[in-house]
């Protein structure tokens, strides 16, 4: 199976410079407004791919070429003097199809989850990232939704599943991101000497937005009490910027099969 991805931009830019130079930037500012002393926030984005496929014909496999998804988030934040800050944070994908979806499963809501920050560090509770996900250095992309490292679009269809995404039979993700979007309570330290440290908690793999709220899904294998640790330092030298992070996560198996045993992921 053979993909060639069409770039629009880079097309626009090879026949007309002019106005490759116009829609360099297609972002927009967010849309912000007051709420008595709160700031409410609303952004999104919207991400799609053009493409020529090569693949035998069968059921379920559209020759469309294109694809793509698009998802909205709303931010609630009041800062008071004494520099505490309280937000109310989520987003929701509200598009995609088939080939195109997001790492937390394509459900539509992707996060939602309360933010405490104070002088000695940050406090998440909610569904959203793990620390070692968060705090993660991943290699330079050049556009992450189609990126060889955890892609949000694939070009490949399975015709054993109705010709749905080809995407996580072996995909590639160099971060820890074994707790997804699974309620959780994370720390973040402050940034001291350029280094910062986080631990967050997740008890199992639900998404009832608050955590220990309810045991996850009765399934075989499910994983429990997930902890999760990761570090970061990030410096400048001269014209160089250095980035180094490790993460690390371990959970309990709940309910054994043969051959399988509890969780243990590391990155660095």
């Amino acid at each position: 199976m053979r993909r060639h991805l069409l770039a629009g931009a880079i097309l626009l830019g090879l026949t007309a410079p002019a106005m490759a130079s116009d829609l360099s930037d297609w972002s927009v500012q967010p849309y912000q407004t007051e709420i008595g002393d709160a700031e409410l926030k609303v952004n999104g984005e919207a991400n799609g791919s053009a493409y020529t496929a090569n693949q035998p014909d069968a059921p379920g496999l559209d020759q469309n070429g294109v694809t793509g998804a698009a998802w909205i988030g709303l931010s609630l934040e009041r800062t008071y003097d004494s520099g505490l800050a309280l937000a109310l944070k989520s987003s929701f994908e509200v598009y995609h199809d088939r080939l195109s979806g997001d790492n937390y499963g394509s459900d539509f809501v992707q996060k939602v989850y309360g933010q405490v920050q104070t002088g000695l560090g940050r406090v998440e509770i909610g569904n959203t990232d793990g620390v070692a996900y968060a705090l993660a250095v991943v290699g330079p992309t050049v556009e992450g939704y189609i990126s060889i490292d955890n892609p949000n679009a694939t070009f490949f269809r399975d015709a054993t599943t109705g010709g749905r995404a080809f995407i996580n039979v072996f995909a590639l993700n160099s971060a820890v991101e074994s707790s997804l979007n699974y309620a959780k309570i994370s720390y973040y330290t402050p940034k001291i000497f350029d280094i910062q440290l986080a631990a967050s908690f997740t008890p199992s793999e639900g998404k009832e937005v608050l955590p220990f709220l309810s045991n996850g899904p009765q399934v075989p294998d499910r994983q429990k009490s997930i902890w999760e640790a990761a570090a970061t330092y990030s410096t400048d030298v001269g014209p160089v910027s250095l980035n180094f992070s490790g993460g690390w996560s371990a959970g309990h198996n709940d309910n054994k099969t043969p051959g399988h045993a509890g969780l243990t992921d590391w990155a660095f």
